[in-house]
């Protein structure tokens, strides 16, 4: 039984590993898990070339020293995999704008009323951090454009609510995104 846990966990956590690190480079829309994967593969090509080697020590009687070529495979594996990572980095820093953004105003938001009376639902502005202002997004995400800034009660429609972003009508009828952690809802009239 102690031979078997140690064995058993070295294999788990090399499939792991491999499965993991593959996953999160060809997969990932984020940048920041793309650039942790790239940073782990050394910890992954070792656990491959481990793996291998003690796959082939239990299949047969051999020592499991490297087989002519084996440091050849292994290269190669690692350098599709830092391909892979880099070609998804440079795709998600071409996805981000990179021109500066225009200067909001401090001035408040005015929207349009509707033209029908039908209720709507909003949301307050809560910021609780010390911040004068929070951000608008063009997208629901902390890497997306700022499109507009608001301030501690400002209070605007929303028309859906999905992983911790509100989307809010802004006063020129345009749509953005605002984090769910600095707001909070207020109850129709």
């Amino acid at each position: 039984m102690k031979s078997f846990m140690p064995k058993a966990l070295f294999y788990y956590s090399a499939l792991a590993s491999i499965f993991i690190t593959v996953s999160i480079i060809s997969t990932s829309q984020t940048l920041i898990p793309v650039i942790f994967a790239v940073l782990f593969l050394p910890v992954t090509s070792y656990f491959v070339i481990e793996f291998f080697r003690k796959m082939r020590g239990e299949l047969s009687d051999t020592d499991s020293k490297p087989i002519k070529g084996e440091g050849l495979v292994i290269a190669i594996i690692f350098a599709l995999l830092t391909g892979l990572g880099l070609r998804n980095i440079y795709i998600r820093t071409q996805a981000t704008p990179t021109v500066p953004l225009p200067q909001t105003t401090s001035s408040p938001l005015i929207f349009l009323k509707s033209p029908t009376p039908e209720p709507q639902d909003k949301i307050e502005v809560s910021i609780t951090d010390g911040s004068r202002s929070v951000n608008i997004r063009k997208l629901p995400t902390i890497y997306s454009q700022k499109v507009a800034e608001a301030k501690n009660g400002d209070i605007f429609p929303y028309s859906e609510k999905a992983n911790g972003w509100y989307k809010i009508s802004l006063a020129d009828g345009s749509f953005g995104f605002i984090s769910s952690k600095y707001t909070k809802e207020v109850e129709a009239k």
